[in-house]
Order: C-alpha cells, then sequence, then structure tokens
C-alpha cells in the first residue's frame, strides 16, 4: 500500500512545549519536550530505543531492533500507549477476549508476527531546522523565518494479507482507544481523536509512572492522510516467469 501522511511538525512541537513544563535544574531549554517526545514515539529522536536506552538518548542504539517489552509491563519505560509500542507489541501482547491469563512471551510474538509488514518512507518538504535536532526545531518555530508549508511522509508497505496485517495493525492497535487496557488513548502520533462510546473524544497520552501516572489530553491530529492506495506486486517467482513472455 501507499501513503501520502500530511505531518503538521510545527504542531507537533508546539504542543510538547505546552504540555511538558519547563525543564528541571541545569537541563537544557528542550529537555522537557524531548522526554515527552520520546515517550510518544517510543524511542529518542536518534532512534535509540526507550526500552534500551531510558533515561537518555544515546546513538549508539541507534539501529537497534532486539529488544522486548517483557520486563516493562506497566509501561514504565516505554509507555503502552506509546507508537513504537503499539505498532509492534513484541512480546507484550494482552490475551484476547475470554482469556484467563497473560501470554507467554513466545505466544506473544508469534501472535505479532502474523500481523508485522515490511515498511519504508520517504520525508518531502523542507525541514523546519536542517540539523532535525529539537532544540534548533524550537528555535526556528519561535523565528518569523518558520517555513510554512506541506511536509510529511510517503510511507510504502508491503504485506501479504491486507486485512490481516496493515489494516489490523491500523484499527486494532494503532486508532483502539482501548489498547493496552488504556481508555481514552489512540496512537498519540498518528491516532485519529474521534469520540469514545462516552462520547469523549480519544485524545489522551497516558505515561504511566510511579506512583502517579501522567495523563496528556487534548491531542490534536497531528498526521492526516492526503491520499494513498493499495496496489498489487507480484513476487520475484512471478517477476521471473512475466520476463519469460515473448
Amino acid at each position: 500500500m501507499v501513503r501520502q501522511l500530511s505531518q503538521d511538525v510545527g504542531a507537533f512541537w508546539k504542543f510538547l512545549v505546552q504540555k511538558a513544563g519547563p525543564p528541571g535544574p541545569n537541563q537544557p531549554a528542550d529537555r522537557a519536550a524531548v522526554e515527552l517526545a520520546s515517550k510518544m514515539v517510543g524511542r529518542w529522536p536518534s532512534g535509540a530505543p526507550l526500552a534500551v536506552s531510558p533515561t537518555t538518548d544515546n546513538a549508539l542504539y541507534m539501529d537497534e531492533d532486539e529488544y522486548a517489552y517483557r520486563k516493562d509491563p506497566l509501561g514504565l519505560t516505554t509507555p503502552i500507549g506509546s507508537h513504537t509500542r503499539r505498532s509492534n507489541p513484541r512480546d507484550s501482547l494482552e490475551p484476547g477476549p475470554g482469556g484467563e491469563e497473560r501470554l507467554t512471551a513466545a505466544e506473544s510474538l508469534e501472535v505479532t508476527k502474523l500481523h508485522r509488514i515490511i515498511r519504508r518512507g520517504r520525508p518531502y518538504g523542507r525541514p523546519v531546522a536542517d540539523s532535525m535536532k529539537p532544540a534548533d526545531i524550537l528555535r526556528a518555530l519561535d523565528s518569523d523565518n518558520y517555513p510554512i508549508e506541506d511536509r510529511g511522509l510517503l510511507f510504502l508497505g508491503f504485506n501479504a494479507n491486507i486485512a490481516r496485517q496493515f489494516e489490523f495493525i491500523q484499527q486494532t492497535w494503532i486508532n483502539n482507544p482501548k489498547f493496552g487496557g488504556l481508555y481514552e488513548d489512540t496512537d498519540p502520533l498518528m491516532g485519529h481523536r474521534w469520540p469514545t462510546e462516552m462520547a469523549r473524544p480519544a485524545d489522551a497520552f497516558t505515561q504511566q509512572a510511579e506512583p502517579v501516572r501522567r495523563r496528556i489530553t487534548g491531542l490534536p491530529d497531528f498526521v492526516k492522510v492526503l491520499g494513498g492506495g493499495y496496489f498489487f506486486m507480484p513476487g520475484i517467482r512471478a517477476v521471473a516467469e512475466l520476463a519469460k513472455l515473448t
């Protein structure tokens, strides 16, 4: 499938500054906003997973993909509703309707693999700041020269079963307000904020913590689908056979 996703980068970072509050003593001015952004995504700006580097952004782990959530069942390190944990729950899936016990790590991984896709994204539009550093982005947003234009991602995904893979991830994990035992939380990045059955919008992000969780409300739609479609792509064997045709 192909999708053009318009991303409101300015609205995202302005929201973070508003909700994150001031940084702690002796911390950079953007620290609180970066921490909240990382909790929403499940990764630091470098790409390092919170599951591997919980407290600091460490670019050494930016390509790290072999990690799990079994040791973080409450979401204290990687929030349950964060984007990466929703889109790939790995070994942390709860049982389905009628389940009496938690799935084992192996069972959860087996279920998750049924819904995996191969995806690639290509950004379009000028970056808010060429360095892509949060501090520079925030400075650019406060500048009179902030480049207001459409920017986003051209998303390309490959799967064998559109209903079981891509559409399942979107419906059951990304846009489900009750994912993982949550209540009014859709994906903090990509989720739609439509009302729940209680007539309240699903516009919250819950950051699990001890002794008290943190709940961010009023999330707008940061990402909008401008267009796209589903396309059939033959496999390598089929392409090879087609190449033999005269």
